[in-house]
């Protein structure tokens, strides 16, 4: 693709976000408050349950696990229920492709990179011809909390 097209590209990706925003106003997936892709009152609910706990990377069982003792730890940004699967879910399931963000930045912002970054998208399922593939949006919120070029 050229830089020309990218450029344009962009800008009618930019206005036509406009307006659709406004024909359709943002609202929060999870309260309906207008004006906003996730409100701060429902952000900040979710951060409250705190993060989850260390699981093992192959079984998801607590970490360390005896079976996988080469595995490593992962961690939720955040305990899996209530306003936190709302968020999954209008994501997920639903049309919310701007939740993408805004989640991403939310993880950028509890989770650090320590070092260079790399960041791969990678669809849920291999083939998945979903008409919403969120990892890229995902990623594109982390790029921009860390300040990486995308």
């Amino acid at each position: 693709m050229t830089l020309h097209r990218e450029i344009w590209g962009s800008r009618f990706e930019r206005a036509a976000d406009l307006l659709l925003h406004l024909l359709w106003p943002v609202t929060c997936p999870v309260c309906g408050r207008p004006g906003s892709t996730v409100c701060r009152k429902c952000i900040l609910e979710v951060l409250e349950r705190g993060p989850g706990r260390e699981c093992c990377s192959e079984c998801l069982r607590p970490f360390p696990c005896a079976d996988h003792p080469a595995a490593f730890p992962i961690m939720g940004l955040t305990t899996y229920g209530g306003l936190s699967r709302e968020l999954v879910h209008s994501l997920k399931y639903g049309t919310r492709k701007c939740l993408g963000k805004p989640l991403g930045r939310l993880i950028g912002e509890k989770v650090s990179p320590g070092g260079p970054v790399a960041l791969v998208p990678v669809p849920l399922h291999r083939g998945s011809q979903r008409a919403l593939n969120q990892s890229p949006e995902i990623a594109k919120g982390l790029l921009r909390e860390w300040r990486c070029p995308g």
